[in-house]
This record gives C-alpha cells, structure tokens and sequence, in this order.
C-alpha cells in the first residue's frame, strides 16, 4: 500500500487543511509506477501529498491551456465577408423572404 499508517493518513490530512488544499484525488499506479514513487519517497526529502502537488503544477507549468479555437475563431474571417446590403436581413428575414417569393410569382 502506498499510504504509510494511519497516523500518515491524518497528518496528510492535517498537510492539506494547513495549505488550504481543497481537492483530494485517488488514482491507482501500475506496479513499477508505485515501487518507482515509494523509492523516491523513501528518501525522505519529501511528503507523498507534496510530491503529487509538485509533479501536477510541473505539468500545468509545461503543457499549455487546450488551444482548441473558439467557433468565433474558426468563422472570424468569412464572417461579414458577403453581405447581402440588407441591415435588416437577421431581424426581417420571413418578410424578406416573402417578398422574395412573391416578386418570383409576378415575374
């Protein structure tokens, strides 16, 4: 188990109330994942809860925000691009239609 006694338990709990932490999370390593975290850890330098904060806030460091475009983004350029010359156009569309039709009747 890669959690000490209970006592470590509650002093990770402790750990996180006294950082102002406000998400626990669980995951499940692989073997070698977890041999190779408990013989880092053994070393002492640092806290489980400590590492796992440093190794998550390295990542955000490195991996930039989802770049995913927004649908603005993706339409911005074509956008306004073919006017009809009608201001109206989006508030008056049935009647524009209408007209439309009917100028196609009588024609």
């Amino acid at each position: 188990m890669l959690y000490g006694p209970a006592n470590d338990k509650l002093l990770s709990a402790i750990d996180c109330l006294a950082t102002g932490a406000t998400m626990t999370i669980t995951i499940r390593l692989p073997e070698e994942t977890e041999a190779k975290l408990k013989a880092r850890l053994e070393k002492g330098d640092v806290a489980l809860s400590e590492y796992v904060r440093q190794a998550i806030a390295e990542k955000l460091e490195r991996e930039p925000a989802s770049t995913k475009p927004s649908a603005y983004e993706l339409g911005k350029d074509i956008f306004g691009k073919y006017e009809s010359g009608r201001p109206d156009l989006s508030e008056n569309a049935e009647q524009i239609l209408r007209e439309m039709f009917d100028a196609k009747r009588r024609g």
